[in-house]
């Protein structure tokens, strides 16, 4: 038998959460390989996975225009609250929310931890850019 300790976890089925544990103790394993290898090996892995990678990215700045209506703007007047709102980061602090209210189910230690995160990015927007936002 595989070494996988039976949970209390049953529903759908029990084989589901021994191959989740399963899938976990892989992933777990490829970090610890990773640890191992030195930076530029490790960057050759993550690149052998996703030949895409090692291209630089555009910058974008967040905090540099926060005006609601821009009238000059060719598309839309409303161009910065569009922009702002299909960002992909709105989708992940919106998706990290409903990870963090399924885990911790308490109102106030969500509010807790979200002041919390939006004080680190302020304390630390002189290092990152992308951390001086305008919300």
């Amino acid at each position: 038998a595989l070494y996988a300790p039976h949970t209390f976890m049953i529903r759908p089925h029990p084989i589901v959460w021994k191959l989740v544990h399963g899938v976990t103790l892989l992933y777990m394993l490829f970090l610890v390989f990773l640890l191992f290898l030195e930076a530029d090996q490790a960057r050759q892995v993550f690149k052998f996975a996703y030949p895409e990678l090692g291209v630089p990215l555009d910058e974008r700045a967040y905090g540099a225009d926060c005006r609601i209506r821009t009238p000059e703007h060719p598309e839309s007047p409303f161009a910065n609250v569009r922009d702002t709102v299909l960002d992909e980061f709105v989708l992940a602090h919106l998706l990290g929310w409903v990870a963090k209210t399924l885990v911790f189910r308490d109102w106030k230690i969500l509010l807790f931890l979200s002041i919390g995160f939006e004080l680190m990015e302020l304390t630390f927007h002189h290092m990152l850019p992308n951390f001086n936002e305008c919300w």
